[in-house]
C-alpha cells in the first residue's frame, strides 16, 4: 500500500505540473508554482516514505524571502526532507537533468540547472542564481557537488555562493542528518539505504524504500550570514566549517 500510495502521488504529481506548465505561460510565475506544488506533494509524502524529519532553527528561513541555503547531500530524499519545510528552487547540474525519470522530476519541480564542467558559463549562471534571490525566490546550493554516503561532509565549491552576495541576501548554512533507519543508529551497515551516490542506479534504490518502516532526519538551520560584503571564498570556508560543527557533533 506505500508503493502505490508514493507512486500514485508521483503520477499525480506529474500530471498537475504538467498542467500547470501549460496554464502559465510566464516563467517566473510557473516557476514559483512549481515550487508550491513541489512543497506541497512533498509534504504529503513524508508519511508513505516513512520520512520523519524534524526541524530546529528553522522559523526564521521558513518565513524568509529571497536567500541562499546551503546544505550537505546524501540523497534524493534531501530534496523531500528540505521542500517540505518551504518551496526552494534548486540547483543541480544538467547532468541531473539528463538522468532518465529523475531528470523529469526535477525540471518540473522548478530546478535551476547549472553546467559545471563550463567555465565559461558560470558568470551568467551566477547572474542567474542571483536575480531568482532578488525575485523572492529561496534558493538551495549543495555546495559538495555531489551526494555523499553520508560518511563525512565534502569541501564545498564556492563558486555559486557568489550569487548570494550579488543578490544581497542572507545565507542559511543548513545540516541535514539522517539519525536513524528502522529504529537502529544511521551507520555505514544502513546508510545506503537513504543515501544515493556514485553510480547507484536510481530505481532499485528507489524499490528499496519500501522496505523501511521509518526513517528519523534531521535539519538544522543555523544563523544567517551576511553575504553583502563577504569575500566568496572566506564565506565559503565559513559556511563548511558551520555544516561540519553541526554534522559532526554527537
Amino acid at each position: 500500500m506505500r508503493k502505490f500510495a508514493v507512486k500514485f502521488l508521483i503520477y499525480l504529481y506529474i500530471i498537475s505540473s504538467k498542467i500547470l506548465s501549460t496554464a502559465v505561460t510566464d516563467e517566473v510565475n510557473k516557476r514559483r508554482l512549481r515550487i508550491a506544488l513541489t512543497s506541497f506533494f512533498c509534504r504529503i509524502g513524508l508519511k508513505p516514505l516513512g520520512l520523519k524529519p524534524s526541524f530546529s532553527g528553522a522559523e526564521e528561513l521558513k518565513n524568509a524571502g529571497g536567500c541562499l541555503v546551503v546544505c550537505n547531500h546524501m540523497s534524493y530524499l534531501d530534496i523531500i526532507v528540505m521542500a517540505s519545510l518551504r518551496p526552494f528552487v534548486f540547483v543541480s547540474s544538467v547532468d541531473m537533468r539528463e538522468k532518465p525519470f529523475v531528470g523529469i522530476i526535477a525540471e518540473l519541480g522548478g530546478t535551476f540547472f547549472v553546467e559545471r564542467r563550463n567555465a565559461s558559463r558560470l558568470r551568467d549562471e551566477i547572474k542567474d542564481i542571483a536575480s531568482l534571490m532578488e525575485k523572492g525566490f529561496a534558493v538551495v546550493l549543495f555546495p559538495e557537488g555531489t551526494s555523499t554516503d553520508g560518511s563525512q561532509v565534502l569541501p564545498f565549491r564556492a563558486p555559486f555562493i557568489e550569487s548570494a552576495r550579488k543578490a544581497g541576501v542572507p545565507v542559511y548554512p543548513c545540516c541535514l542528518k539522517y539519525e536513524s533507519i528502522n529504529g537502529e543508529p544511521f551507520s555505514d551497515l544502513n546508510r545506503d539505504l537513504v543515501c544515493w551516490y556514485g553510480d547507484m542506479e536510481f530505481e532499485p534504490h528507489f524499490e528499496s524504500l519500501f522496505r523501511m518502516e521509518s526513517v528519523k532526519a534531521s535539519l538544522r538551520v543555523m544563523a544567517s550570514a551576511d553575504a553583502s560584503h563577504a569575500d566568496r571564498k572566506e564565506l565559503g570556508d565559513y559556511l563548511f566549517s558551520e555544516v561540519c560543527s553541526a554534522y559532526y557533533a554527537s
